[in-house]
């Protein structure tokens, strides 16, 4: 009888055992989801800021993409995982979706920010060709990068200083371009070169402290 007694103690303890382990296991598992759903959550950020960069993710769908592909790693972090701990998988992977959704959201910013840096350049480059085609047209184009540059500028992340210098600097670039081109031209006739080196006021996008072109 006390052997009998002894064997079932063991067989309790064994069994105890192995529901410790089974509970461990279960742990270990559940631990696990959560570190590949933290780094499957990561690089789907990752993925998404590239493909914006390279334009193979279409940032009005970004978001959108996102909430999609996280639900989708969540749900397969949870598979193999027991019920008991399934509740802690998601509840310790909301942080991790809530930040990388933000982060998502300011990546399609930038891009956007960029985007518009990029057809500002554009739409500077072609005023400035088409400022030289007259003083009519100079004025024209001067009026429309004051229009554009201070809508658009802001929008690309330019402060009002950079938006102003930006504006400034086209506008004496170009009328410099356009005297340099009027100078050269007015060199075979003294009075048109006399013309211009009389009304230099004509002008007042040139900062007054640089060297004028007409008057040099």
């Amino acid at each position: 009888a006390e052997q009998q007694a002894e064997q079932r103690a063991a067989e309790r303890e064994r069994d105890a055992e192995a529901k410790a382990a089974a509970r461990e296991a279960d742990r270990v598992k559940s631990i696990t989801a959560q570190a590949e759903a933290k780094n499957a959550l990561a690089d789907l950020h990752d993925g998404i800021g590239r493909g914006l960069l390279d334009g193979s993710v279409d940032k009005a769908k970004a978001g959108e993409d996102f909430t999609a592909q996280s639900q989708k790693i969540i749900s397969q972090s949870l598979a193999g995982v027991s019920p008991e701990h399934q509740g802690l998988v998601k509840a310790s992977r909301i942080d991790d979706v809530g930040r990388y959704q933000r982060g998502v959201t300011s990546l399609v910013d930038q891009k956007n920010r960029a985007d518009i840096g990029a057809g500002m350049a554009s739409y500077i480059e072609q005023m400035q060709r088409y400022a030289q085609r007259g003083e009519g047209e100079r004025q024209e184009a001067i009026a429309n990068i004051e229009a554009f540059v201070s809508s658009a500028g802001p929008a690309s992340g330019m402060d009002a200083a950079k938006t102003a210098a930006t504006i400034q600097g086209f506008k004496e670039g170009v009328t410099f371009q356009y005297l340099d081109n009027a100078v050269t031209k007015a060199q075979r006739d003294g009075n048109a070169l006399g013309s211009l080196a009389a009304s230099p006021d004509k002008y007042p996008e040139l900062d007054p402290a640089k060297p004028n072109i007409v008057e040099a």
